[in-house]
């Protein structure tokens, strides 16, 4: 897997970088990448955000987590 490095990308990486991946990501303020993913129930959202944290923290990349009922922002 390519990672680009920790600066940035500016707003026409932005838009290369995302044909890239699934079209349900949504470019936020040419800044950052956002994405709801629906479950079943809390528990079941809850765990996909905790296998996700780690993976977060084996790449030292710290997303930012929105928790609710049945999903995970």
């Amino acid at each position: 897997m390519y990672f680009r490095g920790k600066n940035p990308m500016k707003e026409d990486e932005l838009i290369i970088y995302s044909t890239k991946i699934s079209n349900d990501w949504e470019i936020i303020e040419n800044h950052h990448l956002q994405r709801i993913w629906k479950f079943s129930d809390f528990k079941e959202a809850l765990e996909f955000l905790n296998i996700t944290a780690e993976i977060c923290e084996i790449e030292n990349h710290h997303a930012n987590y929105e928790l609710g009922w049945a999903y995970v922002k």
